[in-house]
C-alpha cells in the first residue's frame, strides 16, 4: 500500500521567523506527512516569510525560479502558499542539444559554418582554419552568440567532451534548432529541442509530493503577489 498524505500537525523549519510581508509570518508550516509510512529528506529549504513575486507581463509570460529552492534537487515534497493567482512550472528545463561523434581536437580547413537558433535568436559561426579543441569551438560559438544579441552563452563542453547547445528559457518557450549542421564538431544533421516543465495553477495552499524516480529539481513561478514555499529533497 502506498503512503497516505495527510494535511495535519506541523512541520517546522529552524529560524527566528520574521515580520515582513502582509501581516508578518512564521517559519512554521501547518503541514505534515503521516500515514502508513513516512518520508525523510536529506535537506529542506524554504522562505522564512512571504516573498513578493513580480514577473513581467501576465502570468505565464515570463518566469523566475521559485525563491529559496536553488540549494535543492530531486524534490520529494513542495509546499506552496500563494496569496494571488500564479502559475508554477514544475520540473522546468531548458532546451538543449548534445553533439555526438565529435573528436577533439579537430582540424578545420577554415570557412566551415555552424548555425542554430536559441530561444528564437539566430546564431551563425564561421570557423577559422586550424586545430581546435572543444573549448575553442565553444568559445567561437559563444562569441558569435554575443554578437547576435544573446545575453547568455549557449555553448558549453559536456562532461563527456562533446559540445552542447542550450537555451535559457524553460518550458515551451525554450527552443534550440540546428539549422546548419557541422559533423566535425558533433552535429551531423539538423535537429531541434524544446524545454520542459509541467504548468500548474497556484492560488492558496498546495502540497505536492513526488516519487523518487523522476523527481523535479527546478520549479519556477510566474505572476504577481506574495508566495511562501517549503520543500524537501536532496542537497545540490
Amino acid at each position: 500500500m502506498g503512503c497516505q498524505l495527510t494535511l495535519s500537525g506541523k512541520l517546522t523549519v529552524g529560524g527566528p521567523g520574521c515580520g515582513c510581508g502582509p501581516g508578518g509570518a512564521s517559519p512554521t508550516k501547518t503541514v505534515a506527512l503521516s500515514g502508513a509510512c513516512f518520508e525523510t529528506y536529506a535537506a529542506i529549504a524554504g522562505t522564512d516569510c512571504p516573498v513578493l513575486v513580480q514577473t513581467v507581463g501576465i502570468p505565464g509570460a515570463t518566469w523566475q525560479d521559485v525563491p529559496a529552492l536553488n540549494g535543492l534537487k530531486n524534490l520529494r515534497l513542495l509546499y506552496v502558499a500563494a496569496k494571488a493567482p500564479m502559475l508554477l512550472r514544475v520540473g522546468a528545463t531548458v532546451a538543449t542539444l548534445l553533439g555526438s561523434g565529435g573528436t577533439f581536437p579537430v582540424t578545420l580547413a577554415g570557412g566551415e559554418v555552424f548555425a542554430f537558433t536559441a530561444d528564437g535568436v539566430a546564431v551563425s559561426t564561421t570557423f577559422t582554419s586550424g586545430t581546435k579543441t572543444a573549448a575553442a569551438i565553444v568559445t567561437a560559438i559563444n562569441q558569435a552568440a554575443v554578437g547576435a544579441g544573446l545575453a547568455f552563452f549557449p555553448a558549453s563542453v559536456d562532461s563527456g567532451g562533446q559540445v552542447r547547445i542550450s537555451g535559457s528559457k524553460t518550458g515551451k518557450d525554450g527552443t534550440v534548432v540546428v539549422t546548419t549542421a557541422l559533423a566535425a564538431i558533433g552535429f551531423a544533421a539538423v535537429a531541434s529541442a524544446v524545454g520542459g516543465g509541467a504548468e500548474l495553477a497556484a492560488y492558496g495552499t498546495q502540497l505536492l509530493q513526488f516519487a523518487a524516480d523522476g523527481a523535479p529539481s527546478r520549479v519556477q513561478v510566474s505572476g504577481h503577489g506574495w508566495i511562501e514555499v517549503l520543500a524537501g529533497g536532496d542537497p545540490v
